[in-house]
């Protein structure tokens, strides 16, 4: 890699390649909605603590400052048409014809207005103007009226707005330690002959020799199926051609103190990174999501790409989203996988420089890149929920509007997101899904499974009972397995010595090849596991048999009476597919079709509708029997 050095005489060159990334990668391969392209707004809001002021004519004069030193804060970003590259532009700082920063005055009342303030400043894309070199703005948000005395104090609000283009997450710190310096001092000391710039590393990046990098990518996604999604639990599944929205749900938990400290004391005794553990504790509940599925391919978002010293005090972006492979072999215990994510993670890592444009062009064939659409990320930060400007100290607000938590915009169909307070040493998680795929109960249900299988590790770490093979992990959630053993807890003979109902599951089985279409419509054979389950389920527990043999009167005024059922079989699918990835199950759920008339099982239809498969579930007792496949009506 080049010496990274000042490039005095330039004040343009073309963009970097995360600058050029955010319109090609969000459009060519998410295609959400339009408007939420446009929005790349990143807003920071305080409040100052009881008692503190802040001088509004002293922090006008600081940010001039931080303007002068940080030339990617007066950058602009123009699209040449003539050779289809983005251009960037630092605008000179005695420019009169452009305005360096927005600065600007209001007031609220009520909470409703301070919610459109804070809303308009998260989600309006007429805030910036990348053209005009628009990219950073500062509002002052005074409760009732503007001071007269040019302080902000008491219920006033502080907001820094950025756009992406030119500024990412951790770039806020250098932000903040410049604005405390030269609030202080009344100066910022720097350089400005030698100061590395942003666009100074757009150009030496374009430099950069990347043949070890692309070799090592090209080695690391052979064979992948790059086009594949991961088979997780959606409720319904879109066409390959249509319209995506941006609407997603948010489930958010904290580990606690306990399991924080059980995790990070556990990776700091063992040299392990705890970011590795996350990831390989990750890549299992995956494995178990997904029914078995051991070539698990996602989105890693870089959000802190700075891997030189020299990058590390500048305010830039420096994101990256790469391929994340892991191949998992279900019979080896975790601290054997964990070796395995760690050695993968660090090789990854040193080549995280290279572009994702790069890697999807090393795969023309492929014209829609499935890997991208589940991603994770690990957040580590320092934080104790104040800072602190000159004698002021200024408390972080949210960006919460209201208590609807659907009210989010994802690119992500289903993305995890894990973070590590490095200052109260305490991990926390979101879990981000589309609302296109999922509902919001099913997204509720994956977040305490994901709970369930942290704390299991976490006892195990305690215990030093870490010799499970992976597959034997269970992901079954404590009312589930209460269940499970109150069914198994009967006087019902089983035909074999097994006495479980997932036991019953694997030892009755037929193995057929058939002919179906797979995504592409394309016809292939797949081989297709036939099971008939002798008498788990006694279906007098049913009010009204008459709901299942004549669904056609519509007599099943109850749908509830069949909610035991739909439990059963939705955890003994559950508990076989997790820990037998040989075998391939859907997961069924009971729904009326029409409020208050007949109900239809619901297979799934996801591996059965895009990947060929037919299958078809047989509960039995005596002569009477419930059938289930694919039309997901009930028959006799």
């Amino acid at each position: 890699m080049p010496l990274l050095t000042r490039s005095n005489e330039k004040i343009l060159a073309p963009a970097s390649f995360a600058q050029c990334r955010i319109p090609r990668y969000n459009q060519s391969h998410f295609h959400v909605d339009q408007s939420f392209l446009k929005i790349h707004n990143i807003p920071f809001v305080y409040r100052l603590h009881s008692g503190h002021t802040l001088s509004v004519q002293h922090l006008r004069h600081i940010l001039q400052l931080i303007i002068k030193k940080h030339a990617s804060l007066r950058t602009s970003l123009i699209f040449n048409k003539e050779t289809n590259i983005l251009i960037q532009q630092i605008i000179d700082m005695n420019d009169s014809s452009k305005q360096l920063f927005t600065f600007i005055e209001s007031t609220y009342e009520t909470e409703v207005q301070l919610n459109d303030i804070l809303y308009d400043e998260k989600y309006n894309p007429q805030l910036f103007s990348l053209a005009q070199g628009s990219v950073f703005r500062c509002h002052l948000v005074y409760y009732k009226q503007i001071s007269s005395n040019h302080l902000l104090s008491g219920k006033d609000l502080l907001i820094f707005n950025f756009h992406h283009a030119i500024f990412d997450f951790s770039s806020m710190s250098i932000f903040l330690d410049d604005l405390n310096q030269a609030y202080t001092t009344g100066q910022l000391l720097y350089d400005d002959s030698t100061n590395l710039r942003y666009l100074d590393y757009a150009v030496i990046e374009q430099q950069m020799s990347m043949t070890g990098a692309s070799m090592f990518w090209l080695d690391v996604l052979h064979d992948c199926k790059l086009d594949q999604p991961l088979s997780l639990p959606y409720d319904r599944y879109r066409l390959s051609n249509e319209h995506r929205t941006s609407h997603a749900t948010s489930l958010s938990f904290d580990f606690g103190h306990d399991l924080s400290h059980d995790f990070l004391t556990h990776a700091s005794s063992n040299n392990i990174s705890i970011e590795h553990l996350t990831f390989a504790i990750y890549f299992i509940f995956l494995f178990k999501l997904t029914n078995g599925q051991t070539d698990l391919c996602l989105a890693m978002n870089i959000n802190n790409n700075r891997y030189r010293d020299e990058l590390r005090s500048i305010i830039g972006l420096f994101e990256n989203v790469i391929p994340f492979r892991c191949q998992l072999d279900p019979h080896r215990h975790f601290h054997q996988l964990l070796e395995h994510v760690q050695e993968i993670t660090s090789n990854s890592m040193k080549y995280s420089y290279f572009p994702l444009q790069h890697i999807l062009n090393q795969h023309p064939h492929i014209s829609k890149h499935a890997f991208l659409d589940t991603s994770l990320e690990f957040i580590s930060y320092k934080s104790n929920n104040a800072m602190v400007i000159g004698d002021a100290q200024l408390v972080p607000g949210s960006f919460s509007f209201n208590g609807n938590e659907d009210e989010i915009r994802s690119a992500s169909d289903f993305s995890l997101s894990i973070y590590h307070n490095i200052y109260m040493n305490q991990l926390s998680c979101t879990i981000n899904a589309s609302l296109d795929l999922f509902n919001r109960e099913t997204v509720e249900k994956i977040s305490q499974r994901f709970h369930f299988i942290v704390q299991q590790l976490s006892a195990s770490m305690i215990d030093n009972q870490m010799n499970k093979p992976i597959y034997e992990l269970p992901l079954i959630l404590s009312n589930e397995q209460y269940l499970m053993q109150s069914l198994n807890n009967t006087q019902i003979s089983f035909p074999s010595a097994l006495t479980c109902i997932h036991h019953e599951f694997v030892y009755q089985s037929v193995i057929e090849m058939i002919s179906g279409p797979n995504r592409s419509n394309k016809e292939e054979q797949h081989t297709v596991i036939v099971q008939r389950v002798g008498r788990p389920v006694d279906l007098s527990l049913l009010g009204n048999l008459d709901e299942l043999f004549h669904p056609e009167s519509l007599s099943n005024d109850n749908i509830q009476d069949l909610e035991e059922v739909r439990n059963v079989l939705s955890i003994a699918l559950h508990e076989h597919c997790s820990s037998h990835a040989t075998f391939v199950y859907n997961r069924s759920f009971f729904s009326p079709t029409i409020p208050g008339q007949h109900g239809e099982w619901d297979l799934g239809l996801g591996k059965a509708l895009w990947r060929g498969f037919y299958s078809c579930l047989v509960f039995a007792k005596g002569t009477h029997h419930l059938l289930m496949n694919l039309d997901g009506r009930f028959h006799s």
